[in-house]
């Protein structure tokens, strides 16, 4: 179906936040497709996905990036919404997303803290000035929507992704997303990334 949407969520032992991701994929006012690639979960992940998303499917299990190219070429949808398991999107995520697409190949959007204790950090950090502040991580990493069309035409599906290293990167590099400030979702913060790229992330 043209310009339906999918929503490609990888998980790997995240049950409690795979359950919070698509219920709130499943309360968005435009309905998305949700698929969930599986790397290998033991805490019941498994047993979610299959009864709550529309496509539940085993991954390889040896990195975010293989596993969601495996999603990608699952979904039955035209556009991308590039999920992680710890993830919340407010209703309005999926209507916008559609219509951000129809006007161009891929956008980004900010990623906001979940949790109260990582309102507390974004302002500790604020205090410190607005330099420290442009690349904490709910600046530096963004949500990521696309075109399935063109991620495949540009052979980005064959990239060697291996171990932590995910679409995000490339999708920047060759599709050059658009920001919009309100395309945005919740996550648990720092992440993973953020705290690899800069030490002094793991006092945060």
């Amino acid at each position: 179906m043209m310009g339906r949407l999918t929503a490609v969520v990888v998980n790997k032992n995240e049950a409690k936040g795979l359950e919070l991701t698509i219920k709130s994929l499943r309360n968005q006012e435009t309905p998305v497709e949700i698929v969930v690639v599986d790397g290998g979960s033991t805490d019941g992940s498994w047993e979610i996905a299959t009864s709550m998303a529309d496509k539940a499917v085993r991954g390889y299990g040896l990195g975010m990036g293989l596993d969601r190219v495996i999603g990608i070429k699952q979904a039955s949808g035209d556009f991308i919404i590039s999920c992680d398991s710890d993830a919340i999107y407010p209703p309005h995520y999926s209507t916008l997303a559609k219509e951000l697409l129809g006007k161009y190949c891929a956008w980004t959007g900010p990623i906001y803290p979940k949790d109260s204790k990582d309102w507390k950090r974004l302002a500790e950090l604020e205090s410190l000035g607005s330099h420290f502040v442009s690349i904490a991580p709910w600046v530096y990493e963004h949500n990521l929507i696309f075109k399935k069309s063109v991620f495949l035409n540009l052979g980005l599906d064959k990239l060697p992704y291996l171990s932590r290293f995910d679409i995000g990167v490339p999708v920047k590099i060759f599709l050059r997303p658009e920001y919009e400030p309100n395309l945005y979702c919740y996550s648990r913060l720092p992440t993973y990334l953020f705290k690899r790229l800069f030490w002094w992330g793991e006092i945060l």
